[in-house]
C-alpha cells in the first residue's frame, strides 16, 4: 500500500485515475496552487518505479500507418480485366469546338475528315511483395493486430498499390519475353 503526502494547501497534479481528488479537480473545487513531483525532494531509500522491474508495459493496442495510402491516379481511371499479357485499347478525340452556324436549306457541299481510331498497347506487369511468417508468430498474442499473417498481407497489398501508382506516374516500362529483357 502507497501513501501520498501533501503539504497543506496544495493540491496534487498526476490525475491519477483513482484519485479521489479527481472528480473535485475537474469540477473546478479545489483552488490551490498544484506541485511538481520533480521538484520535491525523494525522501532516502524510497523505492520508486523508475529502480522497480516487472513493472507491464502500457502499450497502445493500435497501429499507426504514418505512411500515405492514397493512390489518386488509379484510383480516377478505372480497371478492366485483361485476358492476355499484350492488352490493347483504343482512343479517339472530338474535333476542336469551332463556330458552327448554317445557313437555312444551305446544300453539303464539302464533309468533314473522318479520322480513324489510335491503337496503344501496353504489357501486363508483374509486382511481388513477401512475407514469411512462423506458425508460433501466428498464435502468440500480438498488440494491435488478431493476425499477423492478415495484417501483413493487407500492408503488403498497399504497399502494391502504391508500387503500381508510381509505375504509372513514372513511365516505368519494360518488357520481358521468357528470361531475356527486351
Amino acid at each position: 500500500m502507497t501513501i501520498e503526502l501533501e503539504p497543506v494547501g496544495v493540491v496534487c497534479n498526476l490525475s491519477c485515475p483513482y484519485c479521489y481528488e479527481h472528480p473535485m479537480r475537474d469540477a473546478g473545487n479545489f483552488r490551490h496552487k498544484t506541485y511538481s513531483v520533480e521538484k520535491m525532494a525523494i525522501v532516502t531509500n524510497t523505492f520508486t518505479t523508475y529502480s522497480a522491474k516487472g513493472i507491464r508495459e502500457d502499450l497502445s493496442n493500435v497501429i499507426t500507418n504514418i505512411a500515405p495510402e492514397e493512390t489518386p491516379f488509379m484510383s480516377n481511371i478505372g480497371k478492366e480485366n485483361i485476358s492476355n499479357t499484350l492488352y490493347e485499347w483504343q482512343t479517339d478525340t472530338l474535333a476542336a469546338a469551332a463556330a458552327n452556324a448554317q445557313l437555312e436549306g444551305d446544300d453539303v457541299t464539302s464533309f468533314d475528315a473522318v479520322t480513324a481510331t489510335v491503337r496503344l498497347q501496353n504489357y501486363a506487369q508483374i509486382s511481388r511483395k513477401t512475407i514469411i511468417l512462423s506458425n508460433t508468430e501466428e498464435v502468440v498474442n500480438k498488440a494491435g493486430r488478431r493476425s499477423e499473417v492478415a495484417y501483413q498481407i493487407a500492408k503488403r497489398s498497399a504497399e502494391l498499390k502504391r508500387d503500381q501508382e508510381f509505375a504509372m506516374l513514372n513511365i516505368v516500362t519494360g518488357k520481358q519475353i521468357g528470361r531475356a529483357h527486351v
